[in-house]
């Protein structure tokens, strides 16, 4: 069993631990996150945001991208249905925001963004290989 106090590493990002905030819509906050940390999370993570609500500069959702001192590493979570709109969120989030680690939500179980079409159809692995030079540079 592996110990929950050993750090591992996310690309160049050190986690300081295994204890990781999942993220959850309407509560990880960035209260809540400052909470978590507190408490010895490792790594927390932001509720999804989407690449639309970037793109359209929609108040809630840069509201969301708000990160205090002390949350560090954290990470968030984006998702869409539109390479190069999902392009244009990452690179926005990594000029604009203090994350660590830019999360693309490739398989999201809720109906609500299944339905929208905000969730990968079809082969998730194609769809990652096609995203993965357009998203990561």
């Amino acid at each position: 069993m592996t110990n929950l106090n050993t750090p591992f590493m996310i690309g160049d990002v050190e986690i300081p631990n295994r204890t990781v905030l999942a993220p959850m819509a309407g509560v990880t906050n960035s209260a809540f996150r400052t909470i978590a940390k507190e408490l010895g999370a490792g790594l927390v993570v932001m509720e999804m945001v989407s690449d639309k609500g970037i793109q359209y500069n929609n108040e809630k959702t840069l509201h969301m991208l708000h990160i205090d001192e002390g949350e560090n590493p954290v990470s968030i979570q984006l998702f869409g249905s539109d390479e190069d709109s999902l392009a244009r969120a990452a690179e926005f989030i990594r000029e604009h925001t203090k994350t660590d680690i830019v999360d693309i939500n490739m398989g999201c179980p809720v109906n609500q963004k299944r339905s929208r079409g905000y969730v990968a159809q079809g082969s998730r692995q194609d769809l990652l290989h096609h995203q993965q030079g357009s998203v990561c540079p």
